[in-house]
């Protein structure tokens, strides 16, 4: 029997279950979102999104090294990434100069696809769709179907209220530039499907959240990359055109360039040439779909394609887009450094004093580089279908003073699987422990995934040291005096905390099972399942296994329900809540064993008496427990802090 000792002013019961924390709200109008601790907690721990601004690597160099990569270390350094320990299965290289291009080479279109990747090879490119999305931006203007300064709420739906800040409103240069003050990702971000974690978010679910959203800075007045903002950009460039933002960059930018192969939709053609993508372990993954976003990183292409891109940026004068172009390569604002500026989504180096005008891109399953010296005209062009970044090879090829990164890869040690099964698990932050970091093993390999990123992998630097090699953060395990793993410390802008979550045991008599998920703001109207709201069910915008901040800026009708996965049956004896704020404290409390029938175990639906705490004891059997809270009259709103499942495990799994 496993005792859990509750603080004073709780209720004591022998087993709980599942305790969520965050500070939960659900409000039908009037208020706005703002960032929560959770949000601005996981800033400082986040490595990657749809692509993450590189971090350029310095280290003293020679000033009398100040050309690109000659081709015989290009093909080295290709070997090198694509061999066994370097986990890419192919990555093609485009070289832009002045005795014209050319494509270099190496590995093949999957793990389990040995043909050779080429320059007619199709990758997902990520977030180098950005600067398509400038262009467009660009020529919008140069055609005076727009202005760079025009307020966003000018295209937009005169339903949707675009967020202000001391007498200045948002404009499209502000989204072009990452100045907006929009989030790098929309709090209410909570994909159906991790795997394609862009595919199910729609153009209400977009409005919802900028129109409830607060600003928590002036606009303009700093640089925070932001996926939200240029997709955004994208989805009001379409409108204005009065077409979708695939057309709208085909009709402008490729037809024009001569670009066929550059597209959102493959045809059968190009999906026979599409390079399969890879995660960071090198497993085959799926491709990502992106429609309300598109400008933010929905585009494929081939390193052909990519190269007359670059050449009509590189040479503006031969090109009817040139005045566009050059229009995107203007500096406007820094970008997070003294020596790295931001044009029109163009970022800008001088790290070593010449100018490189650059863009990465990164999806589930593919890495992009691409990047121009405007003084020596040289372009560079890097494509891979893996995870694993490969910017540094795209600044090394257009700059040789920019290095390799090779330092992380020689310090990594082999550890036998039955050592890394030792940290698999879920671990709550103690400063924040809505956040968590789940652990897994895949084979002789360990990985760790925060809440709304990528799985990553761990690098072994000794039994209990790890290290990751996409940013600078390192993860050290440490046990217990029985010897059994209890926590760990995360090293990422200062020492992290976080406590290792006990599982329910099949074979125990009882368990306890704590479940935490991030917090953050999440802005909602009418659920996409509207059937389920009509046939009076709750509303199919839970979020399973996670917990997350509800704002409902709709009329408020539309229910809301956080639900809980115990990992296995269970009985289930009490409930209780811990209320933040609420005018109502109205719930319920549903039990389910398949997540389709549900039981209501408790209904305090009626209720109108306000508590601090609301303890309700029930006697039901299931897997999942979730909490209700119905539709709220106009005005009306909820916030609660935790809400905790007891119970026992009876051994029925």
């Amino acid at each position: 029997m496993i005792t859990l000792k509750l603080n004073s002013n709780k209720r004591h019961h022998p087993m709980r279950l599942v305790t969520l924390r965050s500070s939960l709200t659900v409000q039908s109008t009037g208020a706005k979102p703002t960032p929560s601790r959770t949000q601005e907690f996981m800033k400082r721990l986040s490595y990657s999104a749809l692509i993450a601004t590189a971090l350029l690597v310095s280290s003293p160099r020679s000033r009398a090294a100040d050309t690109g990569a000659g081709d015989s270390e290009i093909k080295a350094v290709l070997r090198e990434r694509v061999s066994p320990a370097g986990k890419i299965p192919g990555i093609v290289v485009g070289i832009l100069d002045e005795t014209g291009s050319r494509i270099l080479s190496c590995g093949k279109l999957g793990s389990a696809n040995e043909a050779p990747v080429d320059g007619g090879t199709v990758f997902e490119i990520g977030s180098a769709t950005k600067v398509f999305t400038a262009l467009l931006l660009a020529d919008m203007a140069g055609r005076g179907e727009l202005n760079l300064d025009d307020p966003i709420s000018k295209y937009l739906p005169k339903s949707v209220k675009v967020p202000e800040r001391n007498g200045r409103t948002i404009t499209l240069v502000d989204l072009a530039t990452h100045t907006s003050g929009l989030p790098r990702m929309p709090d209410h971000f909570a994909p159906k499907n991790p795997e394609n974690p862009y595919a199910d978010y729609t153009v209400e679910q977009l409005y919802t959240f900028l129109s409830g959203y607060t600003l928590t800075r002036d606009i303009g007045a700093e640089y925070e990359y932001s996926n939200f903002g240029a997709g955004l950009l994208g989805h009001i460039l379409a409108l204005r055109a009065g077409t979708n933002y695939e057309a709208l960059v085909l009709q402008r930018i490729c037809r024009p360039l001569g670009m066929t192969n550059t597209v959102i939709a493959l045809s059968a053609g190009l999906k026979s040439r599409l390079a399969i993508g890879h995660n960071y372990a090198g497993q085959p993954v799926a491709n990502w779909d992106i429609p309300t976003l598109a400008g933010a990183g929905a585009l494929r292409s081939t390193a052909n394609d990519l190269l007359k891109f670059l050449a009509a940026n590189l040479n503006p004068a031969n090109s009817e887009l040139g005045p566009a172009m050059q229009l995107t390569h203007k500096a406007r604002h820094h970008a997070g450094s003294q020596d790295m500026d931001v044009g029109l989504c163009w970022h800008i180096s001088r790290r070593y004093g010449d100018e490189v005008v650059w863009h990465n891109g990164g999806t589930g399953g593919y890495h992009s580089f691409i990047g121009f010296d405007p003084l020596k005209k040289r372009g560079v062009v890097v494509l891979a279908n893996s995870a694993r970044t490969i910017d540094d090879l795209g600044f090394h090829f257009l700059d040789s003073k920019y290095p390799l990164d090779r330092s992380k890869r020689a310090v990594a040690i082999a550890l036998e699987p039955e050592v890394l099964d030792h940290y698999v698990g879920r671990y709550a932050f103690v400063e924040s422990p809505e956040v968590i970091l789940t652990v897994t093993t895949s084979g002789d390999q360990l990985f760790v995934q925060p809440p709304g990123q990528p799985k990553v992998e761990l690098l072994p630097r000794s039994e209990t040291n790890f290290f990751l090699e996409v940013a600078d953060a390192q993860a050290t395990f440490w046990k217990d005096p029985s010897g059994k793993v209890s926590r760990l410390v995360w090293h990422q802008n200062g020492d992290h905390e976080a406590k290792r979550l006990k599982e329910m045991d099949a074979g125990a008599d009882s368990f306890t099972a704590t479940a935490t998920a991030s917090a953050g703001n999440i802005a909602l109207g009418k659920p996409a399942l509207a059937s389920s709201e009509e046939s009076g069910n709750p509303a199919q915008n839970g979020n399973d296994g996670k917990l997350a901040s509800r704002w409902c800026a709709s009329s408020g009708d539309v229910p809301q329900w956080w639900q809980v996965d115990l990992g296995g049956t269970a009985t289930i004896t009490n409930t209780q809540i811990i209320w933040e704020h609420s005018a109502l404290y109205q719930y319920r409390i549903e039990v389910s064993s398949n997540q389709t029938n549900w039981t209501v175990a408790v209904d305090k639906t009626a209720n109108s008496t306000p508590a601090q705490t609301s303890s309700d004891d029930l006697s039901a059997r299931g897997r999942y427990v979730r909490v209700v809270i119905p539709a709220l009259p106009e005005g009306s709103w909820a916030s609660f802090w935790e809400f905790q499942v007891f119970g026992s495990n009876d051994g029925k799994q």
